[in-house]
């Protein structure tokens, strides 16, 4: 829907100097909802949608919009609930503030009190919503299911990322504990020493302070004798991870702890099987058998064994993947959730009306 920024009825958060997991998730949401709504983006980084920074959201709220009785924020992080408290609250502009937590641990006392001061709530997950209160709705995320598709040629999309192999296997994320990247290296070393046409992939980069922990993982890699096989990426842009994932043979997400999880989604849509621990989205999205296999978090050798066994079974991992990318567009399409959050922000307005 084309309009000028002051014309915004809904500022979509997305505040942070880095593109995010966060970031992402609203990234594949974005083009669904920017055909239906008018928004703009809360963001320092640049975009494709009309943007506005703090200090020019602040004016855009200062009056009600044209259409409508009041203008939603709506916040995933601390820092766009302030705003929203100032706004609402503190400078009582008609401003109405939804928050999406996809957290599935108690919040802090200051995240806590944030949140409280939303008008309305959405979780990511039964768990997530277990830790709120007065959750309007359950929403999971979305995939954009014609980005995130199967290649006619798999081995051709491996070869254009410099992959020899026939079949590989990519974690995806930040190099990190919690993301399990060490649980990686550990359950694919003796899957690569026995398998020479499978290839692991690792995409995202270290900050500083896992420089240290990367270099670990480095060095195990070489001492196992298998460094021709394993393939460190940077953080992709959107669409060549799209490319990159519509190549591989199976999404690994070995996470100690994740709040929701896209990544597995999106790898479903391009029909990768997927190997996933428990925690996040993960045993919801992953149907045992079914999708992909689950395993419990921090057990490298039952990562191990599981990823072996789909790599070895073809028509297993397949037939997986054929029902991987069916459950996706059945549940978890950009699509849907796009239009389930808008119904939130309906609801929001009609209430007012």
């Amino acid at each position: 829907m084309t309009h000028q920024v002051e014309d915004t009825e809904l500022i979509i958060g997305d505040w942070h100097h880095r593109f995010t997991g966060v970031s992402a998730t609203i990234a594949t949401m974005l083009p669904e909802m920017a055909d239906k709504e008018r928004l703009a983006v809360l963001s320092g980084r640049e975009s494709p949608y009309p943007r506005v920074g703090m200090w020019q959201a602040i004016q855009l709220c200062w009056r009600r919009p044209v259409q409508k009785p009041f203008r939603i924020l709506h916040a995933r992080r601390n820092i766009e609930l302030w705003l929203g408290l100032l706004l609402r609250k503190i400078l009582r502009r008609p401003v109405r503030v939804v928050f999406t937590s996809a957290a599935k641990r108690r919040h802090s006392a200051v995240p806590r009190f944030l949140i409280s001061t939303a008008d309305v709530r959405i979780a990511t997950t039964d768990e997530a919503a277990s830790h709120l209160r007065d959750v309007a709705a359950v929403i999971p995320h979305g995939v954009n299911c014609q980005k995130f598709r199967p290649a006619d040629d798999r081995t051709g999309v491996l070869r254009s990322f410099g992959i020899r192999q026939q079949k590989a296997a990519a974690i995806v994320g930040r190099i990190r504990p919690e993301k399990g990247t060490d649980l990686f290296v550990e359950a694919m070393i003796p899957v690569l020493q026995q398998r020479r046409d499978v290839a692991a992939c690792l995409v995202g980069t270290a900050t500083q302070k896992f420089a240290e922990f990367a270099d670990d993982l480095k060095k195990r890699i070489h001492e196992a004798g298998v460094t021709d096989q394993v393939y460190w990426m940077n953080q992709l842009g959107h669409d060549d991870l799209a490319r990159l994932l519509s190549g591989i043979s199976m999404c690994v997400a070995p996470a100690r702890y994740e709040g929701f999880g896209l990544v597995p989604l999106e790898a479903m849509a391009c029909q990768a099987a997927v190997v996933a621990s428990m925690t996040g989205a993960y045993p919801q999205i992953v149907v045992p058998e079914k999708t992909g296999l689950l395993v419990d978090c921090g057990d490298a050798d039952g990562l191990s064994q599981a990823i072996a066994r789909l790599l070895d079974d073809d028509t297993l991992r397949i037939s997986m993947g054929q029902a991987g990318r069916q459950r996706v567009i059945d549940h978890y399409s950009a699509e849907l959730e796009s239009q389930r959050i808008r119904e939130v922000y309906q609801n929001l307005w009609n209430k007012a009306a």
